[in-house]
């Protein structure tokens, strides 16, 4: 590889880096520790320190351009009838769907039930697209899924997954094979660690 070509990946990496945290030290320094989460703030369409101002420069990875590229017979669309957890619902057929790509805490730990009623927020109710990466169900034969659900006020699409993370209230986590957007959840991620949002502000019931 040139040094040109390595000068110009270089600087390609350091505009993405400045999308993606180009107001993080504004942010900490306007907000100090002790940050609420308000899932209502990212429904209509503000960001999670509840700013009312536009967020567009705030962190938004791929939930503006993730498609569906192949069917497959796979199930890739329900309606949510039931939330299990900040991770897990089930769909009026009954089928069961676990997000894949994160992980949200277990009943009893810290940020548990923020991140169940986030979800339910989010997809309660709703009819929701499902995306399938490498495997179809885990062990438990639930349905393994990247899901997506439209924002009522703009008909946006929202990325479901990420926003949990970028929340706060789920950490990154690869389940090998199904990595495609590994690298956006782990943006997210770091993105709600700079900020202390959620589990990385610390414990709070």
């Amino acid at each position: 590889m040139t040094k040109k070509t390595k000068d110009l990946l270089l600087a390609i990496g350091l505009l993405l880096i400045g999308y993606f945290f180009g107001d993080t030290i504004a942010r900490i320094n306007n907000n100090p520790l002790g940050i609420k989460i308000d899932p209502e703030n990212i429904l209509h369409g503000q960001d999670v320190f509840g700013d009312k101002q536009n967020s567009s420069n705030n962190f938004t990875g791929k939930e503006d351009s993730v498609d569906i590229s192949e069917k497959n017979g796979d199930l890739t669309e329900g309606v949510v009838k039931y939330i299990i957890d900040g991770d897990t619902i089930i769909l009026t057929n009954g089928e069961k769907v676990r997000y894949v790509g994160m992980d949200t805490p277990e009943r009893g730990q810290c940020w548990y039930r923020q991140a169940k009623e986030f979800n339910r927020k989010l997809v309660s109710g709703k009819k929701i697209r499902l995306e399938r990466d490498k495997s179809n169900r885990d062990r438990y034969q639930r349905l393994l899924r990247y899901v997506y659900v439209q924002n009522a006020p703009d008909k946006k699409e929202i990325f479901v997954n990420l926003e949990l993370v970028k929340a706060g209230l789920a950490r990154a986590k690869e389940y090998k094979p199904d990595t495609k957007y590994a690298s956006i959840l782990e943006q997210a991620e770091s993105y709600a660690k700079i900020n202390k949002i959620g589990l990385w502000g610390g414990c709070e019931e």
